[in-house]
């Protein structure tokens, strides 16, 4: 029995920074100079991007730290989940950090950060005209 425990604890103990390597991978990614420059822009026409749910969204004073938040608790949350469930946890949190990295990600963001609104400062005029032509596109 106490082999079923040891296992049980190190993939326990693998989910729990499995999850550590994800929080901080997206506070990375929110800290990134791509990231503050592309929040700046859109400050500007009172815009910003929600990295929670992947969208542009109105600006009200503190909503792009409430958003890094929710983000970073959600995966808390789930990876807390995850880890009870150990290896099996382990391969769920693994999942879920390969896709929202990579698998969905969805086309507005890509367009949006591989575009100058992620570059360098632009004025509110070609901030707008960006923002209109990602929207309809």
């Amino acid at each position: 029995m106490p082999e079923l425990a040891a296992g049980y604890l190190v993939g326990f103990i693998l989910t729990l920074c499995l999850m550590g390597l994800h929080i901080y991978l997206q506070s990375r990614k929110q800290k990134s100079p791509a990231m503050r420059q592309v929040q700046s822009n859109l400050k500007k026409i009172n815009l910003f991007w929600s990295d929670s749910e992947s969208e542009i969204k109105d600006y009200i004073p503190g909503a792009e730290k409430s958003d890094a938040e929710k983000s970073i608790r959600s995966i808390l949350v789930s990876g807390v989940g995850f880890s009870l469930l150990s290896w099996l946890g382990l391969f769920f949190q693994f999942v879920v950090m390969i896709s929202l990295r990579f698998l969905a990600v969805k086309r507005i963001e890509t367009k949006l950060f591989q575009r100058e609104i992620a570059e360098k400062e632009l004025n509110t005029e070609k901030t707008r005209e960006f923002v209109n032509q990602i929207m309809q596109s």
